[in-house]
């Protein structure tokens, strides 16, 4: 968000419609550095404590990944602070009808300043933001489908044993994210190769999950409220590595 942020500013300047524009931080223009940025977006009562600051410093495109961790390190009300933006902020009042949007319909409006900014100045002349952009998003992709991992292959397993009536459990895989961690998801290929029906199932149960209501109530609803927001995140991520007129 905050590369999109500075990439925005700098092909179309501070305006009324930009992204938090109510965002009143130390740069010249009276726009924001990365964590006067980060701090503004938090919601009420879950700000960065008094002093708590990345190396970010004045530099527009820090390294995306250093910052992810240094933020980790932060507090928050003497606890360790947990990125939680009100996205009332993020854009001008009414662009939100939904006080709570979802993460992909949030995205999908950054991505399209990300786009815009592409198409008025060039890739070139926005190499670095873009480079980080890119990497934020797929560091986003990765933590939606880490927070899914054994819930969605619970679930996957479920459906073929319950509704497909088949023996076979889904092989899973261990990535390596860009912060070096690694979380668990479900190998699709390997289980496809183990069991050929597996493919039509797969798709089935894309189609079935995608009926379920989304609730964090119930396992099954937290499933369905990660599926969407991992899928959602893999389209606007597309859109950030393909063409600017994605």
């Amino acid at each position: 968000m905050w590369y999109a942020y500075r990439m925005d500013i700098e092909a179309f300047g501070k305006r009324p419609d930009m992204i938090a524009p109510d965002c009143l931080g130390t740069v010249p223009d009276g726009t924001c550095y990365f964590d006067e940025f980060v701090d503004y977006l938090q919601r009420d009562g879950k700000h960065l404590d008094a002093g708590q600051k990345t190396s970010a410093g004045k530099y527009f495109w820090p390294d995306a990944v250093v910052m992810a961790k240094e933020l980790g390190t932060l507090k928050s009300n003497g606890a360790d602070f947990v990125p939680n933006q009100d996205p009332q902020k993020i854009f001008k009042a009414g662009t939100f009808t939904n006080p709570n949007p979802r993460l992909s319909d949030i995205l999908e409006l950054i991505t399209d300043r990300i786009q815009a900014a592409r198409v008025k100045l060039g890739d070139d002349a926005l190499s670095d933001g873009l480079f980080e952009a890119r990497t934020a998003m797929t560091g986003v992709h990765e933590a939606r489908l880490a927070d899914n991992g054994q819930g969605l292959i619970d679930t996957i397993n479920d459906y073929l044993r319950d509704v497909k009536g088949s023996s076979t459990t889904v092989e899973t895989k261990t990535p390596t994210a860009l912060d070096g961690s690694t979380y668990l998801d479900v190998d699709v290929d390997k289980t496809k190769a183990k069991d050929p029906a597996f493919a039509g199932h797969w798709a089935d149960f894309q189609q079935w999950l995608g009926q379920q209501k989304r609730t964090n109530k119930t396992k099954l609803g937290q499933v369905r409220m990660h599926w969407d927001a991992a899928q959602g995140v893999q389209q606007v991520e597309a859109r950030v590595y393909g063409a600017s007129s994605c």
